[in-house]
Parts: structure tokens; sequence; C-alpha cells
């Protein structure tokens, strides 16, 4: 969310911007009482920073900046690892990777982890009674559906089917 670095103190007061802050950028400037630095979405905070305030909650007007009266002591400021606590597990053992999985993982730094070979599995019907379900049927036959059912179940765990 992109907003501007305040001090709470500053609340409801008109304030300047002294700087701009990208995501990937190192800041090293601290903030000022009655100046904002405008923070883009992923950027770090500065030094100074109490809050942000969203860039729709301002009033801009001839480069002067209306804060609004209510801030909130650290206010939409999202501190590192609040997401995940230490000692959370969020991928168990057995547990099928997939795209958020993976997702979660490289959020955290993590490139490695211990899986198990996807398991192989042949599917096959037996008895002279069986014929395929796309096959005509005499009386004293039927139709392999066990076959079509153990495929589909095996496809959805993720298993290869040979």
């Amino acid at each position: 969310m992109d907003g501007y670095a305040v001090k709470v103190t500053d609340a409801g007061k008109d304030v300047t911007c002294s700087d701009v802050i990208y995501a990937g950028d190192n800041p090293q400037m601290t903030l000022e009482k009655t100046k904002v630095i405008k923070i883009m979405t992923g950027a770090p905070i500065p030094k100074g920073c109490e809050a942000i305030v969203p860039i729709e909650n301002v009033n801009i007007e001839n480069d002067v900046i209306t804060l609004p009266s209510d801030i909130q002591n650290n206010g939409f400021i999202r501190m590192a690892g609040e997401d995940i606590r230490k000692g959370t597990i969020f991928l168990s053992k057995g547990e099928t990777i997939n795209a958020y999985t993976v997702a979660s993982l490289a959020s955290q730094g993590i490139t490695h982890v211990m899986v198990s070979r996807q398991i192989k599995v042949a599917i096959f019907g037996t008895g002279d009674e069986l014929r395929p379900h796309y096959e005509k049927i005499e009386d004293h036959q039927l139709y392999n559906s066990n076959s079509p059912m153990f495929l589909t179940r095996s496809k959805a765990l993720d298993s290869l089917v040979l």
C-alpha cells in the first residue's frame, strides 16, 4: 500500500514531503517532525517513522499534505516476520507441495526440503467378465468400473499412473 511515513504527533497537521522510498531501497534518512516521507508498497520504513498513512487518507494541495486527525501508533506498519512466527509449522510431513506451499517456502528463504518419491501405480482389472466402458457388452459381461475409478483417484493423489 502506498502511503506516507509519519510521526503520530503530526496527526491533523499540514506537512511537507521530504523524500520518497521505493521497494528495494535501503533508506538512510530519518523522519523529522512536520515532514513526511512518501513510501511505496513493500518499501522499508525510515528511522523515526511511527505510522503509515495510506495515500488515499491524505489531502494534497500545492505540495502541502494535510494528515488525518486520528493516526494510530504503528498503524499500517507490518513488521518483518509477523506473517509466520518462529516455530510455526507451515508445511507438514506428508503434505503435498503445491504452488501455495512453494510460495510459503520461498517467502522464508527455504530452498530445499526433504520429499518422498512420487508413488508409481499400475492399474488393471482382472476377470473374464470385465470389458472396458467403451466396448459393447453382452448379458454375461460387466463394465470395468473399478479401473477408471482407481485411475482417477490415483491421479488426484499425484501418483504417477503407468
